[in-house]
């Protein structure tokens, strides 16, 4: 089990966050990374350095069958979501994890979220 540290930002967290190992994103293409000898692999949704289906992308070149489990907070349409990603690898076993304690958190991913959901009102409400 792997935990995706995205470049320069902090890892998603989860119940088996100190069985994982923390693997930086840009080692994810490595081949020192045996990934048929993982089973699952932890990653935000999207981020800054990736989103998950880069990761799909990346895993399918590398023949990766295990479970891909992505973090977020709610989203509006999972399924399209995970029809989206497990179209870049069919093999690939796709979850998406909803977790509350990104609401109102500093992390680097929750500051990445609030900034592109203000960019995106932002858009929404500037006159053409």
């Amino acid at each position: 089990m792997i935990t995706l540290a995205p470049d320069e930002e902090s890892a998603p967290q989860h119940g088996f966050s100190s069985l994982a190992a923390n693997v930086p994103f840009r080692l994810l293409r490595h081949p020192s990374l045996m990934v048929e000898d993982i089973e699952t692999i932890y990653c935000w949704l999207f981020c800054k350095s990736y989103d998950a289906i880069d990761i799909a992308q990346i895993l399918a070149k590398r023949r990766f069958s295990g479970t891909l489990i992505a973090q977020t907070r709610d989203v509006p349409n999972p399924a399209m979501i995970k029809r989206e990603v497990r179209a870049q690898n069919p093999k690939l076993r796709f979850e998406i994890e909803f977790t509350d304690s990104l609401k109102g958190g500093n992390t680097d991913y929750d500051r990445f979220i609030r900034d592109a959901e203000v960019h995106a009102i932002k858009e929404l409400t500037d006159p053409i």
